[in-house]
């Protein structure tokens, strides 16, 4: 019995920017063969996953243990998988117009009530300052990298969300659904977060920001690159 236990997807390099909605999909890489890209990822991943769907597919193989390539239905290989250079995805795409800005401006302003509290709950983001979260990243590990997703704004802020936090100076927030509340708030009545959150974010395309006082943000996922240093390097002042 052969074993399929990866899938490769080969995309036109034309269609790169058909590929943000995955950006930060886990479990996938990529490699550049000619004018294609190729897509690979485990099985285990559902290949009903609607953005994964939706891509500008050119062809779909499936990958044996012995790196053979199976066209969907068949059993006989049709080729073997070269020797190729595999990077996360976030790695090989290159985003060019505001990669990691997020809006320094809100176009409206909008309040919901948010008050103290005193329950306590585990911080998943961290704002900070630009240039304290790359004086970090110059002496952390890849490892502790990985694990983080971040955002800068045009007002040299950065957004940085995972586990863990690293351990530098900046405001810090729990997550609900897509939205960040700061530590030590909740919202009035509590049990209304997902109300709230599919009110507030009906595409479920946004991280909400919250402040203190209820006003909020939405930042658009897409901005969200995963940290690595020389994507936190070339994240530049404006």
């Amino acid at each position: 019995m052969i074993y399929m236990h990866e899938t490769i997807f080969v995309v036109d390099k034309r269609s790169e920017d058909s590929l943000s909605e995955i950006r930060c999909m886990e479990g996938i890489s990529a490699a550049v063969e000619g004018n294609n890209l190729l897509l690979k990822y485990s099985n285990k991943i559902s290949e009903a996953d609607n953005k994964l769907l939706q891509l500008p597919v050119k062809k779909t193989f499936l990958v044996d243990d012995q790196h053979q390539l199976f066209e969907k239905d068949s059993m006989t290989p049709v080729s073997v998988l070269k020797e190729l250079e595999w990077l996360p995805l976030t790695a090989l795409l290159k985003v060019e117009s505001q990669p990691f800005a997020m809006p320094a401006i809100l176009a409206e302003k909008h309040t919901v009530k948010i008050v103290p509290s005193n329950t306590v709950v585990k911080s998943n983001a961290l704002l900070t300052e630009l240039n304290i979260f790359k004086n970090y990243a110059e002496t952390s590990s890849a490892i502790r990298l990985q694990t983080l997703k971040f955002a800068a704004s045009e007002k040299n802020q950065v957004l940085i969300i995972g586990n863990p936090l690293p351990p530098i100076p900046g405001t810090e927030y729990w997550q609900a659904y897509d939205m960040l509340i700061p530590c030590g708030y909740n919202f009035e009545i509590p049990f209304m977060s997902k109300a709230i959150n599919d009110k507030i974010n009906e595409k479920k395309d946004s991280v909400i920001l919250f402040d203190v006082h209820g006003n909020y943000q939405k930042i658009d996922k897409n901005f969200f690159v995963q940290a690595t240093r020389s994507a936190i390097r070339s994240t530049n002042k404006k």
